[in-house]
C-alpha cells in the first residue's frame, strides 16, 4: 500500500536535512590569503603583510608583526552579516613565530558589532613559539540587536619589550544554520516511518 502524504514529508526532512549540512560553509573570502594580498582583509595596527615564507597551505600566508613601540599591536579582520541568535564557529591556523614572552601573544577573536560597537563573545590564545602551525578556534552566539559577525586574527605585546611574529593561514568564519525546521518536522517523519512498518 501506498503512502504519498507520508513519502512527501519524509523527502521535506531528508531535503531540509541536506540543505542545513550544506549551508554550514566557511563564509570568507580570500581565507588563505591565495590572492598574494589583503584582499577583502581589513588591517590595523603595525605591519601586516602576505607573504610566501611558510604557509600551512597553498603558496601564501598573512604575517603580522608587532613592536614595542605605539600602538604593540597588529591585526586583520574580516566582516559577515549577522542577526541575533545565530551560532558562529571561527578558526583560524596560526604560528608564533618569535616573541619576547610573558604577555605577549597570539589572538583569535570572535566579535558581533551591535549599535555600531564591536562585543567580543570568544578567543583563543597562542602564546608559544612554534616552528609548526596551530588551529585556533572560537565560538558564539550573536547577542540580540547584532548586525556583523567579525572574526580578528592578532597579535598583541600587551606592554611587553621588543618584538613579535605570527603567521597565519587558512581562517574560516562559518554560521552553523538553525536546525528548529528540522526538529519541528522530525517527530511526525518517525511517525510515518513506524506507521509505515506496521
Amino acid at each position: 500500500m501506498k503512502f504519498p502524504a507520508q513519502n512527501k514529508l519524509l523527502g521535506l526532512v531528508a531535503a531540509l536535512a541536506i540543505l542545513s549540512a550544506g549551508s554550514a560553509q566557511a563564509a570568507l573570502v580570500n581565507a588563505g590569503f591565495e590572492t598574494g594580498d589583503l584582499t577583502s582583509w581589513n588591517s590595523f595596527g603595525d605591519s601586516i603583510t602576505v607573504v610566501t615564507t611558510d604557509p600551512n597551505t597553498g603558496a601564501y600566508h598573512a604575517d603580522l608583526s608587532a613592536d614595542d613601540a605605539d600602538p604593540n599591536y597588529a591585526g586583520m579582520y574580516q566582516d559577515q552579516a549577522a542577526s541575533g541568535g545565530q551560532l558562529w564557529n571561527g578558526s583560524i591556523w596560526a604560528r608564533l613565530v618569535s616573541s619576547p614572552g610573558g604577555n605577549a601573544m597570539i589572538r583569535l577573536k570572535l566579535e558581533f558589532i551591535v549599535g555600531g560597537s564591536p562585543v567580543q563573545i570568544d578567543d583563543a590564545l597562542l602564546t608559544t613559539v612554534s616552528g609548526s602551525y596551530t588551529q585556533l578556534t572560537v565560538s558564539g552566539i550573536a547577542p540580540v540587536g547584532a548586525t556583523i559577525a567579525r572574526l580578528t586574527p592578532v597579535v598583541e605585546l600587551n606592554g611587553e619589550l621588543g618584538s613579535m611574529q605570527g603567521f597565519f593561514d587558512d581562517a574560516a568564519l562559518t554560521l552553523i544554520p538553525e536546525p528548529a525546521a528540522i526538529t519541528m518536522l522530525a517527530p511526525a517523519a518517525l511517525m510515518l516511518i513506524r506507521r509505515r512498518r506496521v
